[in-house]
């Protein structure tokens, strides 16, 4: 597995690192929203400051962006947060970020410092 969740209170932190392809975005989705905490969390940080590659393809992203909407409409509070310097990456959340059934507030930081300044939450 390519990525570790770190369950906070009403916060979530996904770690990502080495090669993220679609598959890995798909099963973190599912591990996320699966989750019976899920519909309480507030945050989630999708820090990909140890992504050495990402390669999620069109079909993959809009998998996972599908999923993440439907999710969306149970918990209009939720905001999240992308950490990352990688064009692919930003790419990828800007078009995320874009998409009008999208009911998240997201942004993308360049370090987990202003992700979690915007958050409004320490980072532990």
């Amino acid at each position: 597995m390519t990525f570790d969740l770190v369950w906070r209170k009403r916060g979530l932190v996904i770690h990502f690192k080495g090669v993220v392809d679609g598959k890995t975005l798909l099963s973190a989705t599912y591990a996320v929203q699966s989750d019976k905490r899920f519909d309480e969390l507030l945050y989630m940080v999708a820090d990909y400051t140890d992504c050495s590659e990402f390669s999620a393809s069109g079909i993959d992203l809009d998998q996972t962006i599908a999923m993440t909407i439907a999710s969306s409409l149970t918990n209009a509070k939720f905001r999240l947060a992308r950490v990352s310097t990688n064009p692919q990456v930003i790419a990828a959340a800007d078009g995320y970020a874009a998409m009008p059934l999208n009911a998240f507030t997201v942004h993308t930081f360049p370090t987990l410092e202003t992700a979690f300044e915007w958050l409004g939450v320490e980072n532990l």
